[in-house]
């Protein structure tokens, strides 16, 4: 079980199923790599590990805009640490950023 199938068992979600290209799943959250899911859409979609090196690359940026463009009405990107500096590009410093460990 990795870290993300672990935090949504401590929130009630059970039925993560891990997809593959080419497969087909009968499950509310799907954990997949990016580019398994080029093509296909989701009601939500949370990209996780968006951190300051995730998209120093060329080829990390393109999978950056294919996993958030895979989100019809729903998108949360996470990372540790600092965000990724692509993102103050793209949006110029419109993400909106809520620090759950902050909270009381």
């Amino acid at each position: 079980m990795n870290h993300f199938q672990r935090f949504c068992a401590g929130h009630g979600i059970t039925d993560v199923v891990t997809f593959e290209s080419g497969g087909s799943v009968d499950s509310q959250t799907i954990l997949a790599h990016i580019p398994d899911v080029k093509g296909l859409e989701y009601d939500a979609v949370i990209v996780m590990g968006v951190n300051e090196s995730f998209a120093n690359a060329t080829f990390n940026q393109k999978l950056l805009y294919v996993a958030t463009t895979r989100a019809k009405h729903y998108l949360a990107l996470h990372w540790a640490g600092r965000q990724s500096s692509i993102l103050l590009q793209i949006y110029g410093g419109g993400v909106r950023v809520t620090d759950h460990q902050s909270r009381s």
